[in-house]
Formats: C-alpha cells, structure tokens, sequence
C-alpha cells in the first residue's frame, strides 16, 4: 500500500466523520424541544389552586347545575332538587356536608334526605375527585345515586365536577359561591 493511498483512505475517512457530525449536530438542534413533552392536563390543578376549594378551613357552594351531559349541555331532570342545597367543603375532613334545600328529588315528603360528598385530592397527578350522592328515604324505602366526578374546572367562585371522558364530559354538577 503506498503512503498516496492511505492519505487519500484517511482524507474520506475524515470527510465520513465531519459529515457524520454535522448530521448529528443538525439532527440535535433542530428537535423542537417543547414539541417532545406532553401538552399539561387542562384538568389538572395544584396544591395552591385547590385550597379554593375550601378556603384553607371551610367554605360554602351552592350547587347551581346539574347536567346529563356537559358537553352537549343537557340538564338533569334531578336538577331543580339539588339546585337549592348548599355544600360546605372542610379542609380537614375532606368532607363537604349538605343543607338540603325544600325540594326533594325522589318525594315529595321524603321522611330522610341524606348523601353528600367526600373528595380526594391526588398531589402527585393534581387530579381531585369527588364521591357525590343523593339520596332519600321515604317510610322503609330508599333511593339512593352515586357518582365519582372528577374536577374539570375551579375558579374561586365556580368548580365543575364531570365523569365521563376528559374531552367529552359527561353527568357534571357545577357549584357556585354563594
């Protein structure tokens, strides 16, 4: 092998490489990096946001709607039963109790109405979700509803609870600051 064809070997060996690293460092800087990370979940809230929730003690909401579906926007026939309770979040207990309203959803002289809510809060996710009930009993009868709701939106004077699909909510009640 003559000293002529190792410089040349060497001299394409040097281009591959310079072409090789240009190529990379193309490939490197042209990534758009906020592209590569996950949008934030819309429904998604902070230590700091949730404390509206409950003011850091208690605080009272009333429930305001009552939907079928959020999305399309149909009410629930239960609404006008539920709109005239008052919910009281407490920090502590994560609890919220209700002072029911004179209508009543299942009689019209219902002997009970009992239900409410209990929440939890996931720090880690920043998800909330709410254990939400109606129920009634009438002499040794009793009707009772269930529902887990997750928080959809929370502003100091409004939160909406929905189950269902985050980009199609579903059965949601919305509460309102007095």
């Amino acid at each position: 092998m003559s000293f002529e064809n190792e410089a040349a070997d060497q001299h394409t060996i040097m281009k591959f490489f310079k072409y090789c690293l240009l190529f990379s460092l193309l490939l490197l800087f042209s990534c758009d990096k906020e592209g590569d990370q996950e949008p934030a979940d819309p429904f998604s809230f902070t230590e700091a946001q949730i404390l509206q929730v409950h003011n850091g003690d208690q605080k009272e909401w009333r429930l305001s709607e009552f939907y079928e579906s959020y999305s399309d926007q149909v009410k629930s026939d239960q609404e006008s039963c539920v709109t005239d309770d008052i919910y009281t979040f407490f920090a502590n207990d994560r609890v919220a109790t209700v002072a029911y309203g004179a209508q009543s959803c299942y009689w019209d002289m219902p002997t009970a109405q009992f239900g409410g809510a209990t929440y939890t809060y996931y720090p880690e996710s920043g998800n909330m979700f709410l254990d939400f009930s109606i129920a009634e009993q009438h002499d040794a009868f009793t009707s009772a509803e269930i529902w887990i709701m997750k928080l959809i939106e929370l502003t100091p004077n409004r939160m909406v609870f929905a189950n269902g699909s985050d980009d199609k909510p579903a059965r949601a009640i919305v509460f309102e600051t007095n």
